[in-house]
């Protein structure tokens, strides 16, 4: 099962426009995902996240849109819809690029260069 997972997500288009998925029955696909926003303009792909080991889901996946309008929109239809026998849960996905966290140094101020990069290895560290 790995390798068709693996397969099928390739096909997934990523854009600062998505959505988090939650609350996705064990045996909903990326194309089923799809195929339940399919109604939704502005749709580019759906993807189910997959444990790396087991091949099974982990109950979530993403959905990406061409506009922030066009998220929004189907978050509003899609939120609660039942899709094989669950209501999803939807939000709107925090775009990780953007995060503040999301790179390795931190801009904090903290009154001295050496304590800084003392804080700032230890924190790579845990990371």
């Amino acid at each position: 099962m790995g390798p068709k997972i693996r397969r099928s997500n390739r096909e997934f288009v990523e854009s600062p426009y998505k959505i988090y998925a939650g609350n996705l029955s064990w045996i909903i696909t990326s194309e089923r995902l799809k195929d339940a926003f399919a109604d939704q303009p502005g749709l580019l792909s759906a993807k189910v996240i997959y444990e790396k080991h087991s091949g099974r889901s982990r109950g979530f996946g993403f959905v990406t849109f061409t506009s922030p309008e066009a998220a929004e929109s189907a978050l509003d239809a899609m939120n609660g819809v039942e899709v094989e026998g669950r209501p999803l849960r939807l939000n709107l996905a925090a775009d990780a690029s953007r995060s503040p966290h999301s790179g390795t140094s931190y801009d904090i101020d903290i009154g001295g260069s050496e304590i800084l990069s003392s804080f700032s290895s230890s924190l790579g560290e845990n990371l």
